[in-house]
């Protein structure tokens, strides 16, 4: 999975600039993405448990950087990026559903500096430990 990051990162990149606003919910066993105005039959499902890989990284918006959060399971990948609405909950509820991921703290800071660098890190991957 891995070595296919990069190759997901930069089509989400691409569909990402024309996706609109998305907000993100989330419960116990999972989280779901939807396009805001759509319906229900639209939103794009995960498991906590079956998420594979997770990974920051930062877009370059010609006059600021966007944070973004990939994650991917055995088969789909999504991108949820700081103006999507519930991002900030969606953050903690992640930090507690994927045990093991590497604290915001540590991410944040190192996606986010030097400004307008193409900075990426892996917050979680299943079955790893980070220290």
């Amino acid at each position: 999975m891995l070595e296919r990051v990069p190759s997901l990162i930069a089509s989400l990149r691409g569909r990402s600039a024309r996706r609109g606003r998305m907000e993100v919910s989330f419960d116990e066993t999972g989280f779901e993405l939807h396009r805001i105005g759509q319906t229900d039959e639209t939103a794009k499902c995960f498991r906590w448990q079956e998420i594979t890989v997770v990974l920051a990284c930062k877009r370059d918006c010609f006059a600021f950087d966007l944070i973004c959060l990939v994650i991917a399971d055995a088969m789909t990948a999504v991108e949820i990026n700081e103006q999507d609405d519930g991002w900030d909950a969606f953050i903690a509820a992640a930090s507690k559903n994927l045990a093991n991921s590497v604290p915001r703290d540590t991410w944040w800071a190192a996606v986010a500096q030097p400004p307008f660098a193409a900075n990426q890190t892996i917050v979680y991957r299943k079955g790893q430990q980070f220290s």
